[in-house]
């Protein structure tokens, strides 16, 4: 191998014939050294460029998705599972209360969850005037119910009011209870998914975890109610023999609201009917429950089991007190112009 070392005027000096020494080692070294440059110089060029360009292809991809989703859920209101994951992956507002944010994906799983549960009862909703005016009804108190969730969170933060991973826990064993039974995880999961539509985590968050704090926020807030309920309770019989006499004397009262399943229209623990089934369920026929607060977190229920069937369906009767100062503390924040809402319902 010929070897050449430039000297000062572009002359070359031959060093010998690729025969390293100890004398030329340093100046086979530099001439290596010096002819390898352009080679590292091209591959440095090219590597900068391969970078810059996936730079730029991944902004535009990250630019496009966030426009798509952007899009879907704003300007179109795709309502849907895409959108639902969407709206989880990204947590998007869909509202804004006092400063508090509503997240897009508690709005959608309440409106999901009921559609779903209509759809699966009596077929799916029609695209037509009678169908739209129903989704928009869903559309309406999914949105309310959000609000009210994201506004409890915000004075349960100001209250130092706390749900515990214990008290999710508790309240997920409950709605897995169906008398003396408990259906397994993964049933439950199954009769979560094709009732509503959810995921046990979703279902967890939508109907467990934030009914829990405007359950404590409410109940907290509104001693008014608390002192009706409590009224009522004690005139109320625990064989529940007086239930009915004591509603009719309650009929001028609209503090009151007297409800319940219709004779011969059993229904299951899963109702959205606030829990009453559940607590009916657990109870004997004819026993009168203590008072507890409604799932929604709206107010407090007394329920009186009157039948029950061997697949843990139920009938029952109910007085209600509805919790009154959370709410108007919203409608006072809507009428000061301090909720704002993103989409068109």
């Amino acid at each position: 191998m010929k070897l050449f070392e430039k000297l000062p005027g572009g002359k070359k000096r031959k060093l010998e014939d690729g025969i390293v020494t100890n004398a030329t080692l340093d100046e086979h070294r530099e001439v290596l050294l010096k002819s390898a440059n352009k080679f590292k110089y091209q591959v440095q060029y090219e590597k900068h460029k391969v970078i810059i360009n996936t730079i730029i292809i991944v902004v535009l991809l990250l630019a496009s998705a966030i426009t798509l989703g952007w899009y879907s859920l704003y300007v179109a209101r795709i309502e849907n599972n895409a959108a639902f994951l969407i709206s989880r992956v990204a947590p998007l507002p869909v509202a804004n209360i006092a400063g508090q944010n509503v997240r897009y994906s508690d709005y959608l799983a309440q409106y999901l969850a009921s559609v779903n549960v209509v759809e699966r009862q009596e077929g799916t909703i029609p695209r037509d005037e009678d169908g739209d005016s129903q989704r928009e009804h869903y559309r309406q108190s999914a949105m309310a119910n959000s609000i009210l969730d994201s506004y409890a969170l915000k004075l349960a933060r100001e209250l130092n009011i706390r749900v515990s991973r214990a008290e999710i826990d508790d309240a997920l064993a409950e709605r897995r209870r169906i008398g003396e039974h408990a259906v397994s995880e993964t049933d439950f999961e199954r009769i979560i998914r094709d009732s509503y539509g959810l995921s046990l985590g979703e279902y967890t968050r939508a109907f467990v975890e934030l009914p829990l704090y405007r359950q404590k926020v409410a109940e907290a807030i509104d001693t008014q109610a608390r002192a009706a309920i409590d009224e009522l309770r004690t005139r109320l019989a625990d064989d529940g023999s007086n239930f009915e006499t004591v509603a009719e004397s309650l009929a001028d009262d609209t503090r009151i609201r007297v409800g319940g399943t219709s004779s011969g229209n059993a229904v299951d623990m899963l109702s959205l009917d606030g829990g009453r089934a559940m607590v009916a369920n657990a109870q004997e026929v004819g026993q009168v429950s203590a008072p507890f607060v409604s799932r929604a977190g709206d107010g407090f229920y007394i329920v009186k089991t009157t039948a029950k069937t061997r697949d843990g369906r139920v009938e029952y009767l109910s007085f209600f007190v509805a919790f009154t100062e959370l709410e108007a503390r919203v409608e006072q924040h809507q009428a000061d112009g301090h909720v704002k809402i993103f989409i068109n319902i």
